[in-house]
């Protein structure tokens, strides 16, 4: 009975020392060497016949490769395997908690932008395991049930959201938002200018870290935030040098210029929904002031440049809503409608032989049978004594309406 004990006993130890494979990858991962560990982990996952331990330490060295989409399949692979083992290794896992949680919250957004919303629900609800405490969590979450129409799902998600961070704007502008889709636009208008308020105080203090060095400058500004949005790094490491002053430019104020862009953009959009919350219910002294602080925030926001023109041109002030519809027009130059609202300036400012380049050269360019630019064709050219053109564009209208 004894020599059974002892065999039973060493067979044992044996069969807890870890796998060959297991320590061969783990001491590769402490060496860096995260290829060579990736080789192991996979010969583990073909050996083990439960071998969720072999994806977890496959998805470790997937990171440590910074292949970060590899690492959360890996996981996803140990999960369907076994998700209390996995769970509680990545959770064991003290040091890089934090990493996985990152892991898998950027391939939910990722996946969020491919509109595979189950999958990015999926690896939220991983998240949630990890830390629950996250406000991002749920206002991704509530993005998501919002693009799936669940909308009780959605506006539960930012309301927790708010329970657990009550100073972040973002889940305040969202709730606005499902509000405002609803045509509530009274509910919506407290949420979105609670969330213009805190943008605002999140933007004046990411302004004061970029702007330390120089005085602050709008048009550089907005010049950090296009160039920033557009990706384009190399001048934009050349602005932070040169304009802000700092020497080691975007490199190591990467994360100070990205919140400086994402506290304008949020508080961009903030403003334009107050403004249009606003024209919706015909206040437009209050929409014009809501729109054009979106707009010095954001000069190329297309939309915010159409509506604050409308309203210019409704309260008769040609010269600004020109120069609204001809910035549309410099950044769309097929948009029919903004080069009509040029020529309706140009008009009423009297500039007739501009309106009727205007007409002809884009607006006839661009849709041919327009029969309001033929009525106003007609009327520059009979204001300029050209009784003849007038009178070739109003046929030209009659034929259209009489289908020839």
């Amino acid at each position: 009975m004894k020599k059974f004990s002892l065999l039973v006993l060493g067979a044992l130890l044996f069969v807890a020392c870890p796998a060959t494979w297991e320590n061969s990858a783990k001491i590769y991962m402490q060496k860096g060497m995260y290829e060579e560990a990736k080789e192991q982990a996979i010969i583990g996952t073909q050996q083990v016949p439960v071998p969720f331990r072999a994806y977890c330490l496959l998805a470790q060295a997937e990171l440590g490769l910074a292949n970060s989409p590899a690492a959360t399949k890996a996981f996803r692979d140990g999960i369907k395997i076994d998700s209390v083992g996995t769970m509680q290794w990545i959770m064991n896992d003290k040091n890089n908690t934090s990493l996985y949680w990152q892991t898998f919250y950027n391939s939910a957004v990722a996946i969020t932008t491919e509109k595979k919303y189950k999958e990015a629900l999926s690896d939220l609800v991983i998240c949630k395991q990890i830390d629950p405490t996250n406000v991002n969590i749920f206002i991704l979450e509530g993005l998501i049930y919002g693009e799936l129409g669940d909308k009780e799902a959605s506006s539960a998600a930012y309301k927790k959201a708010v329970e657990i961070d009550p100073q972040n704007p973002e889940p305040y502008f969202r709730i606005g938002m499902s509000y405002f889709e609803k045509k509530n636009y009274d509910t919506a208008l407290v949420y979105f200018e609670k969330s213009v308020t805190m943008f605002a105080t999140g933007h004046e203090n990411s302004k004061k870290i970029v702007f330390q060095n120089v005085e602050f400058d709008k048009t550089l500004a907005q010049e950090i935030f296009s160039l920033s949005n557009a990706k384009k790094n190399d001048e934009l490491d050349k602005v932070v040098k040169l304009k802000l002053g700092f020497d080691n430019g975007l490199a190591a104020q990467a994360r100070n210029i990205e919140k400086f862009v994402r506290t304008m953009d949020g508080l961009s959009r903030a403003y334009y929904y107050t403004g249009i919350t606003y024209y919706n219910g015909q206040k437009d002294t209050l929409a014009l002031n809501n729109l054009s602080a979106a707009l010095d925030l954001n000069p190329n926001d297309l939309d915010a440049l159409f509506f604050s023109g409308e309203i210019l041109i409704k309260h008769q002030k040609w010269t600004e809503a020109q120069a609204r519809f001809e910035k549309v027009t410099s950044i769309k130059d097929d948009d029919i409608v903004a080069w009509f609202y040029v020529g309706v300036c140009l008009m009423q400012l009297k500039d007739y032989k501009k309106a009727i380049s205007v007409y002809e050269d884009k607006v006839l360019k661009y849709d041919p049978k327009n029969l309001d630019a033929f009525t106003n064709l007609a009327i520059c050219y009979r204001e300029l004594g050209d009784t003849k053109k007038a009178m070739e564009y109003l046929q030209k209208k009659e034929l259209l309406l009489k289908g020839q």
